[in-house]
């Protein structure tokens, strides 16, 4: 987070742009986790069905 608001002060856009990527690329990875533990347990929800759904849920922007 420190690195993130150094490059805003310094008006580094490119090191406060992929810092920014990296911190939504790392979220998305933990919420996938998240994710397939709960299909684990929904057993009635398939991956496939789970990976349609996400999948249009990604294109909509009140879900993304």
């Amino acid at each position: 987070m420190n690195a993130r608001r150094e490059a805003f002060k310094k008006d580094d856009w490119d090191q406060y742009r992929d810092i920014v990527r990296e911190q939504f690329q790392k979220e998305d990875q933990m919420c996938q986790i998240v994710m397939r533990e709960v299909l684990e347990i929904l057993t009635e929800t398939n991956e496939q069905e789970f990976q349609t759904t996400m999948a249009m849920m990604a294109q909509h922007p009140q879900y993304a």
